[in-house]
């Protein structure tokens, strides 16, 4: 499960678990260490077979402008992940009628 860990501008950790411990945090096992940084919203993760590699993609910060998508790519879906590259960027402001990205 990848997840994060308090939220906007939080970590985004992998962790694996038995089913019924998923209220149970304290008995996941983390396996990303450190935790990525600066991933935010929804996280997707697919293996790609033209790239051989597992591709993350996830929005910027939802609070900044421009708003952002990112992708990074990894051998294993437990990282590590590359650096960030951006692959989507739409301008505007928040709270001129701006409906995001997604």
């Amino acid at each position: 499960m990848y997840a994060d860990t308090k939220g906007f501008n939080s970590y985004l950790r992998v962790a694996r678990f038995h089913a019924e411990n998923l209220d149970n945090p304290a008995a996941w096992e983390v396996i990303v260490k450190p935790p990525l940084k600066k991933i935010f919203g929804q996280v997707s993760v697919v293996w790609n077979n033209d790239l051989g590699k597992y591709v993350m993609v996830h929005a910027g910060s939802v609070f900044k402008e421009p708003r952002t998508i990112w992708i990074r790519l990894a051998d294993d879906p437990a990282g590590p992940f590359s650096k960030p590259v951006k692959i989507f960027e739409k301008p505007g402001k928040i709270g001129d009628n701006f409906k995001g990205i997604f």
